[in-house]
């Protein structure tokens, strides 16, 4: 790119470098924004016109370029694997369709408003062509001559628990390169505790660790993951660079949450034996689940006991445009402790192509059979009015404005929400459904929960880095009706001046009812 006097970041504004060893963006340089945008777009119009053979001749030029770049490399399995996927990716454009499959032609699938995931309508000459190409390079790389491994590090038994027990979240984005280390003492210490200096992007395998510390794996894995695609490190210099980054506020190091700490806490929040508890939650909100999604199953499991029924939300927006619901297939967007537990055996879910809900225990069939496709997400004969008949409890393993009972007020309270319109799979046939009173925007849930804290019916417990909090879903719905009561504005944000198409046909429809 000419003329713009030197390298554009999105750090920094132009200048001969711009990286640092914790980058803090100042502000977005105007010529950044002009030419990514620019270079944005281009790709994404040439992308949605691509046909079939556009796509097979993409295949066979970066095929080419790769075997040369197999040549040249210094680590031609690395190189070659990253080329693999490059080429292994464009599968996508040649597909063939699994959805909707009553719909015969581009024309019938674009008609039902389904969107254009890709930039061609494949056909199997073409994907059989593709799978050729990939195999000949996966023949490539069966050919290259992988180098002796290095000595393998010795690893006790101390270093090893050590390393399990870090687990590291970066503080900051962009590239490490130590190049604040600009005192000889300073360089000096990076060179004795880690063996590195400062420079441009320091070494690899340094970098490359910290891009793996998103507080979610402990440095053990990260060396197992980094070790498994060819980058050389030692588990001793990952461990060493991570106390080192935490020493200077780069890096911080998350807390070890166990089956035992959560237990203590439901029991403190006073999760009831044989309750109807509905619980929203997020793995990574209170630090490092140990043993992953089950774990934090089991400990609501055991807490309700077995008279008590568990319920979480499934949401999964199955709208024209994505995937038709199937409550077997469809996949949970409201994480992945509710995905796992979708999928444990025995687990009910409802029938509702956005807002459905999984129910394991004495309720739990009553519970996922009171919605339908085409009933309002939030209508009072469904699961929430249900829930509320019942009384049942809501329990936050995250944020409050997770609370979809918040959303109630709005529907029962009759808003004149804007209709959604979804599809979904029944008996190998796919239906278009209209659902009703669809609710929007979440940013007024903490107003409506800060009266039920005040009051001490909505509690919280502290779990880790962050708290869980729990209230009756009755108190929950009540709050939200008179709140939208009072005002039927304040579903909508910015102090109702959103001006997004919900809250404008939200506002219309407000007007018309006056």
């Amino acid at each position: 790119i000419h003329g713009l006097g030197g390298h554009t970041s999105l750090e920094q504004t132009t200048g001969t470098t711009y990286h640092s060893s914790a980058d803090t963006p100042a502000r977005l340089h105007t010529n950044t924004l002009k030419w990514t945008g620019t270079a944005t777009v281009a790709f994404l119009y040439t992308l949605s016109r691509l046909d079939n053979r556009d796509t097979l001749r993409i295949a066979k030029r970066i095929y080419r370029t790769g075997c040369k770049t197999l040549d040249n490399s210094s680590n031609k399995r690395i190189a070659g694997n990253r080329i693999l996927k490059e080429i292994e990716s464009l599968r996508a454009a040649t597909a063939q369709p699994t959805i909707a499959t009553d719909l015969h032609t581009p024309a019938e699938l674009y008609r039902e408003g389904v969107k254009r995931s890709s930039g061609c309508w494949p056909s199997v000459e073409d994907a059989m062509a593709l799978e050729q190409i990939i195999d000949e390079f996966k023949q490539k790389l069966k050919e290259i001559k992988v180098k002796p491994a290095i000595a393998k590090e010795e690893i006790s038994k101390a270093l090893q628990t050590k390393a399990e027990k870090l687990i590291p979240k970066a503080l900051f984005k962009g590239f490490l390169a130590f190049q604040d280390h600009t005192s000889p003492k300073m360089l000096a210490e990076l060179q004795k505790r880690i063996g590195l200096s400062n420079g441009w992007c320091t070494a690899d395998w340094a970098w490359m660790a910290v891009t793996e510390m998103s507080g979610k794996q402990n440095v053990a894995d990260i060396v197992k993951k980094l070790q498994s695609v060819n980058v050389t490190c030692k588990l001793k210099q990952v461990v060493n660079l991570t106390e080192y980054l935490a020493e200077k506020g780069l890096v911080h190091i998350r807390p070890i949450i166990t089956a035992k700490m959560i237990s203590a806490s439901l029991r403190e929040a006073g999760v009831k034996k044989g309750s109807i508890l509905t619980v929203h939650s997020s793995l990574s909100d209170f630090g490092y689940m140990k043993d992953g999604p089950q774990m934090v199953i089991d400990c609501l499991l055991k807490a309700v006991g077995p008279k008590g029924t568990l319920v979480m939300p499934t949401h999964s927006n199955n709208v024209l445009g994505a995937m038709p619901y199937d409550a077997k297939k469809s996949q949970s967007n409201t994480g992945i402790i509710t995905e796992h537990f979708r999928k444990m055996p025995g687990v009910l879910r409802s029938n509702h192509a956005t807002h459905s809900v999984v129910a394991l225990g004495p309720a739990a069939a009553e519970l996922t059979s009171t919605t339908s496709l085409n009933q309002a997400p939030l209508a009072r004969e469904g699961f929430w009015g249900k829930l509320y008949d019942m009384d049942g409890d809501i329990l936050m393993m995250c944020k409050i404005n997770s609370a979809t009972i918040f959303h109630v007020g709005e529907t029962w309270t009759g808003l004149p929400q804007l209709p959604l319109i979804v599809h979904a799979m029944e008996k190998n046939k796919r239906n278009v459904y209209i659902l009703p009173n669809a609710p929007w925007h979440d940013t007024y849930f903490t107003k409506l929960a800060q009266p039920l804290i005040k009051k001490g019916v909505m509690t919280s417990v502290e779990l880790g880095e962050s708290k869980i909090w729990i209230a009756p879903a009755r108190a929950m719905a009540d709050i939200s009706v008179k709140a939208n009561k009072k005002n039927p504005h304040i579903s909508i944000p910015h102090d109702g001046e959103c001006i997004c198409a919900h809250c404008q046909a939200l506002k219309e429809g407000l007007e018309k009812k006056r």
